[in-house]
């Protein structure tokens, strides 16, 4: 492709990602972020799929952190809570509801019987 041709893609997708999303508020997503509860009918891979589509937002430096901490204070689920708070390693929160050790382990956050 000639550099005229990648000059014009560049502007056309600029445009569209303004299009679609003008605006980000990373402090408000934080907030979202930070007061998001575990709805009565929400499965936890439900909710985690919601917590990391805000936390896309929130341009935290280490945002798997946060959403790990997210998930922990606002979940109902007491078994998975309890899980995730006796591990002492640092989590790698992934979209694909699962939870990484660093280390190599995975499992996924679903199968702790929801209460």
């Amino acid at each position: 492709m000639k550099d005229e041709n990648w000059q014009t893609y560049g502007i056309c997708k600029g445009k569209m990602q303004n299009h679609v999303m003008p605006w980000s508020n990373f402090r408000l997503a934080r907030h979202q972020l930070r007061g998001c509860t575990q709805a009565p009918t929400e499965s936890v891979d439900a909710f985690f799929r919601r917590l990391h589509t805000i936390a896309a937002v929130c341009e935290y430096p280490n945002v798997n952190e946060q959403l790990i901490d997210a998930l922990i204070f606002g979940t109902k689920s007491k078994e998975v809570q309890k899980n995730l708070l006796k591990k002492s390693k640092t989590l790698i929160a992934t979209g694909n509801r699962k939870c990484t050790y660093r280390g190599g382990h995975t499992s996924a956050i679903g199968r702790a019987a929801e209460s």
